[in-house]
């Protein structure tokens, strides 16, 4: 015998997911810093799955068998070690990167 009526999708599970999916939205460019925050607010204040799930739905969707989302390194690409270095300004990474096992950042 099927079960007609799906278990519901706990709160936190969803809320993790949309989490997860503001955080690739932001590492690919589609959020601002202030986006992102206020809807990381919205997200561990939401009471409803339904909230929860109006948080992502202006934002790109990923078609199947594309890619849009967010790049990640192979491991054998990723550098062991790595300088960072300021002098007189700042230092500034964008998008995804993977941090190498040491990094020494030197202002």
């Amino acid at each position: 015998m099927t079960d007609l009526n799906p278990r519901p999708v706990p709160l936190e599970q969803t809320r993790q997911r949309i989490v997860e999916q503001l955080c690739d939205q932001y590492a690919a460019e589609n959020l601002t810093d202030a986006g992102l925050e206020d809807r990381l607010t919205q997200a561990y204040a939401a009471t409803t799955v339904a909230a929860l799930q109006e948080l992502v739905v202006d934002l790109p969707t990923e078609a199947p068998g594309t890619s849009t989302g967010v790049a990640t390194a192979r491991p054998e690409l990723v550098s062991e070690r790595q300088v960072i270095l300021a002098v007189m300004g700042g230092a500034e990474r964008k998008g995804a990167w993977t941090p190498p096992q040491h990094l020494h950042v030197v202002t």
